[in-house]
């Protein structure tokens, strides 16, 4: 559900490895496209559309990767989570067996040092709490017989056309330049989705985070890439702190229990598409 930025390129990808793939979407034309790349696409937008308007045997005995952003200009916390519920509790009525959640780092907005998979959920935002909440409920169903119920936690989402650094070097006066950067290649959370969805025997709930392994701090980071890039470099006000106390992900965990190498361990190695 969702067949966006993230979704459609990992639908292409599952296609061509020979599964079965239906999506949503909220673009008539886009959904056109895709139905031509075999992708059986279908409109439902989830803050409009009923889950009476669903196909139920898309949802049978499927893998279901939940992928909705709450959307920045019209986001509505409780609709959101009511909404994601609904559609948590129809595909169940229907019979799936794997949902993935795509959440965010965000639930842990209040906490300081290291995150790891087993790091309490302290959310400061609308959109953590309401990812938070949907987490909850996930785990909730975690006792349902022969049901599997991922969430994946994704640190901030780049690729070789979408980086941050575009955006902070219109700004000045950028604080807290020395906290550590936390940047997943979108390449990498499609490698680690295919990894869950090809998990075999496994039943219940699980969390992982997912985050790339080096953490530079972002002032260092952002300077460097607009150096690069020969754009304008960000403007960091004065840290004077001795020791920085924002938060870094640690998803060594996550990799570990996939099995999974990153092809973007690094920030720095996401700024240019990767040599082959």
């Amino acid at each position: 559900m969702g067949l966006g930025w993230l979704g459609s390129p990992l639908a292409t990808q599952l296609l061509d490895c020979g599964n079965s793939v239906s999506g949503s979407t909220r673009n008539t034309e886009k959904a056109q496209l895709l139905k031509k790349e075999g992708i059986s696409t279908f409109f439902f937008d989830l803050y409009t559309s009923s889950t009476n308007e669903l196909n139920d045997s898309y949802f049978s005995n499927a893998s279901l990767i939940l992928n909705i952003p709450p959307g920045r200009k019209h986001f509505d916390p409780q609709q959101f989570v009511n909404k994601m519920k609904e559609l948590i509790n129809y595909a169940i009525k229907c019979g799936v067996r794997h949902i993935i959640f795509i959440s965010t780092t965000a639930v842990f907005g209040k906490v300081l040092g290291e995150v790891n998979n087993l790091t309490e959920l302290s959310p400061k935002t609308e959109s953590g709490n309401a990812h938070a909440d949907i987490e909850r409920y996930l785990r909730s169903h975690a006792k349902s017989k022969d049901l599997r119920l991922d969430v994946l936690r994704l640190a901030g989402l780049v690729d070789n056309e979408r980086h941050p650094v575009h955006s902070l070097a219109k700004k000045n006066d950028i604080s807290l330049g020395k906290n550590p950067v936390n940047l997943v290649h979108k390449n990498d959370v499609i490698k680690c989705i295919k990894a869950l969805l090809s998990r075999k025997h496994i039943t219940g709930f699980s969390a992982m985070n997912l985050c790339s392994l080096s953490h530079p701090s972002r002032q260092e980071y952002y300077t460097w890439c607009a150096k690069e890039l020969g754009i304008t470099q960000p403007s960091f006000t004065l840290d004077d702190r001795q020791v920085a106390d924002g938060k870094w992900i640690n998803a060594k965990d996550t990799l570990a229990s996939l099995a999974l190498d990153l092809d973007f361990p690094s920030p720095f190695d996401m700024l240019y598409p990767k040599k082959e």
